[in-house]
């Protein structure tokens, strides 16, 4: 009975590049979720925390580090997406706005012609 080697994924070192890029990732996949479901107050929570992490990466001089580069068509992607989320969540909430300012000029003129 021969034994074969058991195949594994190559395993990647974990450095504190990669940690930082894992945490921007899993905070703008976070950011996006509450954009989602419209959590503003938790979504600019997480900013301030996203912010941290650029920050620190940027300080760091790892903006050109091969963590970063390998995903940043992933954590690009994510940005954009949150940027479309809560680009059409302020268009929805300025229709609303200006149904509700409609609502209280017609409310008005009611109240003027009822008097």
């Amino acid at each position: 009975m021969t034994h074969e080697p058991e195949l594994h994924e190559p395993v990647q070192a974990v450095t504190v590049e990669t940690v930082l890029v894992d945490e921007l990732q899993q905070l703008l996949e976070r950011q996006l979720d509450l954009a989602r479901g419209g959590s503003l107050a938790a979504l600019q929570q997480l900013g301030e925390r996203v912010d941290t992490v650029v920050s620190r990466i940027t300080e760091a001089g790892m903006v050109d580090s091969p963590p970063l580069r390998s995903r940043m068509p992933v954590l690009e992607g994510l940005y954009r997406e949150l940027c479309t989320v809560l680009a059409a969540q302020q268009h929805e909430t300025s229709n609303t706005l200006r149904a509700v300012g409609q609502g209280k000029r017609l409310l008005r003129t009611y109240g003027k012609h009822a008097s």
